[in-house]
């Protein structure tokens, strides 16, 4: 702003200079108002590309996908269908449940209709969080609280184990085909 004040005032006083004619005087007095100066902000600086460059437009980011393996908001619980069926009830889990020496091992007690169950999974090719399928891996309900009760192993399906190695989904058929086991399952 300095600079176009010291502008102005240069070109003023050159105008003062001139109107002289050469030392003589003016037919006429004229009188001169003194100079206004006014002082305008100068406009805010746009920045320019070069004409190779494209600008960048900023998108809002899509909304975050679902970590495989991650828990499902609300799962839906343990439930039997077919010739075993009902919502497991009390369901807490004994012994080993989570990362184990052979893999990933959970067992689980509960009731159905008022009789002690067991779920027992076994996945031998554990490699950490996701979903695995039924068999290879190994899962099993046996009936009873003793090791003498009836073992009805799955015969297919898949089995999730949730990113905190805790929980999990299951979708399983298991002894002769007329059961199904889905729902969540957890380690308490």
């Amino acid at each position: 702003m300095t600079v176009r004040l010291a502008l102005l005032a240069a070109l003023v006083g050159a105008a003062a200079c001139s109107s002289g004619g050469g030392g003589q005087a003016a037919a006429t007095p004229r009188a001169t108002a003194p100079a206004r100066v006014t002082a305008t902000p100068a406009p805010a600086a746009t920045p320019t590309l070069p004409p190779n460059v494209a600008p960048t437009v900023t998108a809002t980011p899509p909304p975050a996908t679902p970590v495989p393996g991650a828990p499902a908001a609300n799962p839906p619980p343990l439930t039997f269908t077919g010739g075993m069926s009902g919502q497991a009830a009390g369901v807490t889990s004994a012994g080993v449940c989570g990362r184990a020496p052979a893999g990933f091992a959970a067992n689980l007690r509960f009731s159905l209709s008022g009789h002690p169950y067991a779920l027992s999974i076994a996945l031998l090719d554990y490699h950490g969080p996701g979903s695995y399928a039924i068999p290879p891996e190994r899962v099993s309900v046996q009936s009873g609280s003793d090791p003498g009760g009836q073992f009805q192993p799955a015969i297919r399906g898949s089995l999730t184990v949730d990113a905190g190695e805790r929980s999990g989904r299951i979708d399983a058929v298991i002894g002769d085909g007329s059961t199904r086991v889905s729902g969540a399952w957890a380690c308490t």
